[in-house]
């Protein structure tokens, strides 16, 4: 799941950041075969899905990201997630919908807004689901293909953060409210 981080994870020769504020964070992999994907709301062209692969040991300074997907009408990318098809899952706070992109980045689904805004998702590919965290403390599910989301969890009375999913079934939320878990 994503979290929001200090601009310049990556930098250039230069010194220069790389990418700028990423809201949202997912990693697969690890060692040489370690790729990195950072929404990213301050690189033109602003509001992007963003790839590095990353070479095992200290963090190198000359990996370079490529565009994995622009979100067309999409501002501030909160979060991301991917599944095992390479298909990337993305939330808008602002727009308040998520996107479904495939492999090759094109945009293939779209959940429209719900009335709330989408801070946060994780994926359950095994049992194909998605789970939603909004602003107004509900937790929605839908499917892979982003079918309508039904409500899972609402009662925090605060914005829920974001949410995880571990391999025994538990659901995590983030209070960003009251800043519990």
């Amino acid at each position: 799941g994503g979290s929001r981080s200090s601009a310049g994870l990556v930098k250039g020769s230069s010194g220069a950041s790389v990418y700028g504020g990423p809201p949202g964070i997912w990693d697969e992999g690890a060692g040489a075969t370690r790729d990195v994907y950072t929404t990213d709301e301050d690189v033109p062209p602003g509001n992007s899905i963003w790839k590095r692969t990353v070479p095992a040991g200290a963090l190198n300074n000359a990996v370079r990201p490529t565009l994995v997907a622009t979100p067309a009408g999409a501002d501030w990318v909160a979060d991301l997630v991917r599944d095992s098809a390479g298909n990337t899952f993305a939330v808008s706070l602002a727009t308040d919908d998520a996107r479904k992109f495939d492999a090759s980045g094109a945009l293939v689904a779209t959940l429209p807004s719900t009335g709330t805004g989408y801070y946060g998702i994780c994926i359950d590919e095994p049992n194909g689901a998605l789970y939603l965290a909004t602003n107004d403390g509900r937790i929605l599910r839908t499917d892979l293909a982003l079918s309508e989301p039904e409500v899972i969890w609402y009662g925090s009375g605060a914005a829920v953060r974001d949410v995880s999913f571990d391999a025994e079934g538990w659901l995590f939320a983030l209070n960003g409210t009251d800043k519990r878990l």
